[in-house]
């Protein structure tokens, strides 16, 4: 517990080579450790987030038309599905997926607001969400580090949550390979939010079309603007030799 502190003071590369050292020394699996840091730092990151807020002058977000949104479409939740496989298997991928997402929002503060930067910001499936916020109220050294002791979590569950899970484990089964998660996890975080980003834009074109005020219709411009600027910094990374295409795994529909 003393040395997690120290840990968190570090960044990137040199705080892997210390998780590892710490594992190589105490015996200490590296993805508890990691538990350990993001339970550490998140609060904080949370809180840089309140600060850095634009002030309240900002303009006012227009109420969004109160149609439901569009049904996940198939590709969608299949990526969702992957995602949350990767973030209950391996706990280095909340960290992941805050670091990405909280970098889209540094580049555009005002779209980002509108939007969370942690997994359970891009899981709209009510099933999702629920194992996810499960899995968040599991004591950190109950959760699961491996397949094994996955499987043995999901069980824990009850239905509907177990048999909403069980799938989970055969898209890991599919693909095992340790090198390549946090990778793909990034892809389904960067598919899931511009789905997000498209879908609340499509929503304000519709409340744009209803109105003729001229002082609101501004007021929505201004957010298409905002967020049609995030939208374009979403990019999908090139196709790679080394990681096969996440498409290649959930297919084009």
């Amino acid at each position: 517990e003393r040395i997690i502190p120290l840990l968190s003071e570090l960044d990137g590369a040199a705080q892997r080579v210390y998780v590892a050292r710490v594992e190589q020394i105490t015996g200490v699996r590296s993805e508890l450790i990691v538990d350990l840091l993001r339970a550490r730092v998140q609060p904080a990151r949370r809180s840089d987030r309140s600060r850095n807020k634009r002030p309240l002058s900002r303009p006012e977000e227009p109420p969004l038309p109160p149609t439901p949104p569009t049904p996940l479409d198939e590709r969608r939740r299949k990526t969702e599905a992957y995602l949350l496989a990767l973030a209950l298997r391996y706990p280095s991928v909340n960290i992941a997926i805050e670091k990405l997402l909280e970098e889209y929002h540094a580049r555009c503060r005002e779209a980002g607001e509108l939007f969370g930067a942690g997994v359970e910001d891009l899981l709209e499936e009510p099933l999702h969400q629920a194992i996810w916020q499960a899995y968040l109220a599991t004591p950190l050294d109950q959760r699961p580090t491996d397949q094994e002791s996955l499987q043995a979590w999901i069980e824990t569950l009850g239905e509907p949550l177990t048999g909403g899970a069980k799938p989970l484990l055969e898209l890991l089964e599919r693909r095992p390979d340790d090198v390549r998660f946090r990778h793909e996890a990034e892809q389904c975080a960067r598919i899931l939010r511009k789905a997000q980003v498209v879908e609340r834009i499509r929503r304000y074109n519709e409340r744009l079309r209803e109105l003729d005020n001229e002082e609101e219709m501004e007021r929505i411009l201004h957010h298409l603007r905002e967020l049609s600027t995030y939208a374009e910094q979403i990019t999908q990374p090139r196709r790679s030799s080394t990681f096969p295409d996440l498409r290649d795994l959930l297919g084009n529909g």
